[in-house]
């Protein structure tokens, strides 16, 4: 069987996922324990260049991460499954209760982005790519890569933590999708500050909140930046 920690080494380090056996049951307690390294290793790494105090990890938010990311990536190359199968297999995870959670769970979910995208492709209505939106809206900080345009079902303030707030703000930038818009400081701050980082001042891309547009009259909308790309 896939072992979760030899999926991981590929992930992490090249960004590819390569199937050479079915995958089938639960990791094994040896195998998790060595996942559990390899996930401790990438949230320090991830830790240097983040804003902020610094996080705890969580492992078991970033073992649960990395196993459904396993399980999506196996039923995307295998299409034979029933659909109450791959449904079941895919029951999502708890949402995220911290800032170390998010990012804990982002070392893996955030590649399921490009997963959303190939599912899409292949079916946008099958349980796979239903699965795959409902995550990456409960994990907006991964969601954020996605071109998912339902807004998240989880508070995007990140319990205040400025290194995410920013990093959102970064991958929102790169891939605007107006429901993700924060509406109220420090997260609203941050995303224009990240917009006018990468180009030309688009600052249009924020709704000016109540006490900013005073008795102006919305001036109607306008048209939204080009959409960016992650892989």
């Amino acid at each position: 069987m896939a072992s979760l920690a030899g999926f991981l080494d590929r992930l992490l380090s090249e960004g590819r996922v390569v199937f050479r056996e079915a995958l089938r049951g639960e990791p094994s307690a040896e195998d998790r324990a060595e996942a559990a390294a390899r996930l401790r290793k990438a949230f320090d790494d991830m830790l240097m260049d983040l804003a902020g105090p610094p996080l705890e990890f969580d492992e078991r938010s970033a073992l649960a991460a990395a196993e459904w990311t396993q399980t999506a990536c196996w039923f995307l190359v295998s299409r034979g499954e029933p659909a109450e199968v791959v449904d079941h297999a895919l029951r999502l995870p708890p949402p995220p209760r911290s800032a170390g959670e998010h990012l804990s769970a982002d070392l893996t979910l955030r590649y399921l982005a490009a997963v959303h995208r190939r599912a899409r492709a292949m079916d946008p209505d099958d349980v796979l790519s239903r699965r795959l939106s409902e995550v990456l809206r409960r994990w907006p900080l991964s969601g954020a890569l996605s071109d998912v345009e339902q807004a998240p079902t989880s508070p995007i303030d990140f319990d205040g933590h400025d290194g995410l707030l920013l990093l959102f703000a970064e991958r929102l930038a790169a891939q605007p999708k107006p429901s993700w818009t924060p509406s109220e400081a420090p997260g609203r701050d941050w995303l224009g500050l990240a917009l006018d980082a990468i180009g030309p001042p688009r600052t249009y891309f924020l709704k000016p909140n109540a006490r900013e547009q005073g008795s102006n009259p919305d001036p109607g909308p306008r048209p939204s930046p080009p959409l960016g790309d992650w892989s």
